[in-house]
């Protein structure tokens, strides 16, 4: 997705995060660690829900 930055003159410029690799490798890290919040986040809803816990026995074993 290009974006635009303005330089130290005031020109207008396009930057792609595709086109330059630090913009590239930073955006593949930055979605690396929201795809696992994302996972952890609905893994431990999965866990905290009351469905899941009135479904499954082995859990409301006392």
């Amino acid at each position: 997705m290009p974006y635009l930055t303005l330089s130290s003159f005031g020109e207008v410029h396009y930057l792609s995060c595709f086109m330059d690799a630090r913009y590239q490798s930073m955006r593949f890290v930055a979605e690396m660690f929201l795809q696992l919040f994302m996972f952890f986040l609905s893994t431990f809803e999965l866990l905290l829900s009351p469905e899941v816990e009135a479904r499954d026995p082995l859990i409301n074993l006392p």
